[in-house]
């Protein structure tokens, strides 16, 4: 290996180095901070010359420093996606919002307009409008329609928890997204994004039940005009005048019921 060899590599070497430090300098980096990495990606090309090389200064370019920042920032950014995955893992909203968390509030509009409808077709039976079997036909009725309005019901209760859980994860997407376009000198923070689903979930929270009614407002399901429609086809007779009357009054009540307004302390089911 010749001294002119040497020199030039030497030479090429500082060079490169010099210009990373003004280069790293300007976008407000701590050069000694690569220093170490860039030493070893110049000590690696250098062992790459060939010692006869004309020109073994020509390969100490920038792309060496470039390299080796890209390489560090693209650890960083796995880095902190690993850390992301970590704390929001696939699924993680369906713990703060499980299948069953609206089920109480369903059970509670379910069972409100369920009592009503039980209580309307045992006044038509005490009245003498129903007797056994039409009474024994309603009430079978009155188990269709709690049936059918379950599955309504919590279709429209999930819709309301799958919405709170898109809540959490677009905190998730929001992290990754800043974590996918870190550079350095940036700063990245995982815990804003802790505080961020902690804020989110407690506003959820703190809201579900009345956006849980509000998903089932208006909906009527027991239709108490089909109840004693259904009883008196079974025994072959009923009154309408009356039937007009009572499922009148209990549909505005069962309106009101599912709209908060029929009197229940703290407007609660």
């Amino acid at each position: 290996m010749s001294e002119s060899f040497t020199n030039a590599v030497l030479s090429g070497a500082d060079a490169l180095r010099n210009r990373a430090r003004q280069s790293l300098t300007r976008r407000g980096l701590d050069y000694g901070e690569y220093e170490g990495d860039i030493g070893r990606a110049i000590e690696s090309t250098f062992r790459r010359i060939d010692p006869n090389d004309a020109n073994p200064g020509s390969y100490f370019t920038d792309d060496i420093v470039d390299n080796v920042l890209g390489r560090t920032r693209d650890d960083l950014r796995y880095s902190f996606n690993n850390a992301i995955g970590r704390r929001f893992a696939p699924g993680f909203e369906n713990n703060y919002f499980k299948a069953d968390s609206d089920d109480a509030f369903i059970n509670n509009v379910l069972g409100t307009q369920k009592k009503e409808a039980t209580d309307y077709v045992t006044r038509a039976r005490d009245r003498g409008m129903l007797d056994a079997t039409g009474y024994g036909a309603a009430m079978g009725r009155i188990g269709e329609m709690e049936a059918t309005g379950r599955a309504t019901a919590n279709r429209l209760g999930d819709a309301v928890l799958q919405g709170n859980r898109t809540r959490l994860t677009d905190v998730a997407n929001r992290a990754k997204s800043e974590a996918g376009q870190y550079e350095l000198g940036q700063t990245f923070d995982l815990g804003n994004y802790d505080r961020q689903l902690n804020d989110t979930l407690g506003g959820l929270q703190g809201s579900l039940e009345g956006d849980v009614r509000g998903a089932l407002e208006g909906q009527k399901f027991f239709e108490v005009g089909d109840l004693l429609a259904r009883g008196g086809a079974a025994q072959g007779a009923v009154n309408p005048q009356l039937e007009s009357a009572e499922a009148i009054a209990l549909r505005n009540r069962n309106r009101n019921a599912s709209r908060g307004l029929d009197g229940t302390p703290g407007g609660t089911f």
